[in-house]
């Protein structure tokens, strides 16, 4: 489908770290937020226009941006997107998951998922692992959401929502 060949495109971009390419598929009016976790927190989570995520490609000059607050702990999560990229969108290959769906959640945990209320009408893919190591029993699993929104008959990118397992 359309929808993950779009995701294939944006993981991609994600370990390339390649932000010219990403930026061509973020939505021109509204931008991509990045949310860290399960629950979109639609004040802290940080929403990036397309010039901004452009302005990321010169790695030796990224600044350090607000992402949003960690789970439990509610420290502010403060790192250049590189960085961001590495631990809460691209910390394992979802360009070959375990499992992917469209428009159906795949994993879940304690945290609460609300990105059908969030994203109301918008179309979304899920990448998915139920685990890596054992003696976890399951306990590290991972999915990455991308969130799409149509606009004049083309699909743009606006969430991508990093969810596993938290204490």
């Amino acid at each position: 489908s359309l929808l993950l060949q779009l995701t294939s495109e944006v993981l991609i971009s994600f370990k390339n770290k390649d932000y010219n390419a990403l930026a061509v598929i973020i939505h021109p009016e509204v931008g991509v937020r990045f949310s860290p976790y399960a629950y979109i927190d639609t004040v802290k989570d940080k929403v990036l226009s397309a010039a901004t995520i452009k302005e990321q490609v010169d790695t030796k000059k990224q600044p350090v941006i607000l992402w949003g607050t960690s789970d439990p702990a509610d420290e502010p999560i403060k790192k250049t997107i590189n960085n961001y990229v590495k631990e809460f969108v691209y910390d394992v290959d979802f360009l070959h998951p375990e499992k992917i769906k469209v428009n159906e959640f795949i994993g879940g945990g304690n945290t609460q998922n609300n990105l059908l209320t969030v994203y109301a009408g918008c179309d979304f893919t899920e990448s998915h692992f139920s685990g890596f190591d054992k003696k976890f029993e399951g306990m590290d699993w991972r999915s990455l959401r991308l969130v799409f929104k149509l606009k004049e008959g083309k699909y743009f990118l606006v969430g991508v929502v990093h969810d596993s397992w938290s204490t």
